[in-house]
């Protein structure tokens, strides 16, 4: 080799560390993909669950009538702990609290398969109710959101007042898991 001219190659050693640390690398970072996955679905729900009672409220304030939020698609109400398969938002003109041919529909939500959603609510009733004011029909409560797992590391809920604005969890203890309103680590199952 001649002065001065420097060898820009990898030697078999060198190479092999490489690859082996990469190696490493992407194992790590692998077994990390699922909770991120979790993570991402259980933020989404919420998100979704969020925009869905907004919509409802805003709708309920610039239409000046009665907006119900439920569990449901095809335009039916389902059954109390079923909003993880939709949700259906419509101006409630015949005050039945379920779609008739008398209601409009503002807007369908789809539903996912990676988690389920539950509304508690004060009034114990299986629907939202917005009235033109924008506030709830007394229904302060939450929805909460758990993975197919359980795992409540990635719980999530939605708080409501009665004067209709939400509330997402938070982890304020930063132990890995978000609490509710009054500081109780959230559960599921």
């Amino acid at each position: 080799m001649r002065a001065g001219l420097h060898n820009l190659g990898f030697t078999l050693a060198e190479m092999l560390v490489a690859m082996a640390m990469l190696a490493v690398l992407t194992h790590s970072a692998l077994l990390y993909v699922p909770d991120w996955i979790s993570q991402h679905q259980a933020q989404a729900a919420i998100r979704v669950l969020q925009s869905a009672v907004n919509l409802a409220r805003l709708a309920a304030v610039n239409k000046r009538v009665n907006i119900v939020v439920c569990p449901g698609d095809d335009q039916t109400c389902g059954g109390r702990d079923t909003w993880h398969q939709g949700i259906l938002i419509f101006e409630d003109h015949d005050n039945s609290r379920s779609f008739s041919h008398l209601d409009v529909p503002v807007a369908q939500l789809p539903g996912f398969d990676h988690g389920h959603v539950v509304w508690r609510s004060f009034r114990n009733r299986r629907y939202l109710l917005f009235t033109p004011r924008g506030m709830t029909a007394w229904q302060n409560g939450h929805f909460r959101y758990c993975p197919n797992s359980q795992a409540a590391q990635f719980a999530r809920q939605l708080t409501l007042n009665y004067a209709g604005r939400t509330y997402v969890s938070a982890d304020r203890n930063n132990d890995g898991i978000h609490e509710d309103p009054y500081g109780e680590p959230l559960t599921c199952g």
